[in-house]
């Protein structure tokens, strides 16, 4: 897990899901009106502008019919752990967890609601704890030597 301020101020928490084989990124403290050139600049993807007000999970796949690799959760305003903040961190969460799963061909039922439950408790305390981590600074590539 990283969890990086990037150049446009944001806070980005990377991490990866072992068992889905996905990685998640959680961008949260940043300007709605930056979410563009953050997603183009860092991620290599075109996005749609934020409306202000509300979180969105953006999946990323070829397309459905194969396997979905990235989440991302844009949260942009300060997240401070306040109830509002936490649930709607719980729900954004939920959604990784519906799309992984049901990704994979299971289904919400009585039958699987413990995958999803587990899967949605990974999801969420590792981006919770990420969330109360410091910032780590990102490696600098080595200099090659001759």
């Amino acid at each position: 897990m990283t969890k990086t301020i990037t150049p446009e101020g944001a806070t980005e928490i990377v991490f990866k899901d072992p068992i889905y084989n996905t990685t998640i990124v959680l961008l949260t403290d940043f300007d709605h009106t930056k979410f563009q050139e953050i997603m183009l600049t860092r991620h290599d993807l075109k996005t749609q502008p934020l409306d202000p007000g509300g979180a969105w999970t953006i999946r990323c796949g070829p397309d459905d019919s194969e396997l979905l690799s990235k989440f991302f959760i844009a949260i942009y305003w300060k997240f401070t752990f306040t109830p509002a903040d936490l649930a709607l961190l719980a729900h954004e969460c939920f959604h990784i967890t519906s799309h992984t799963l049901r990704n994979r061909g299971m289904n919400l039922s009585n039958d699987s609601e413990e995958a999803f439950a587990y899967h949605h408790n990974f999801v969420f305390q590792t981006a919770l704890t990420a969330l109360k981590a410091k910032p780590t600074q990102p490696q600098k590539p080595k200099k090659k030597t001759k």
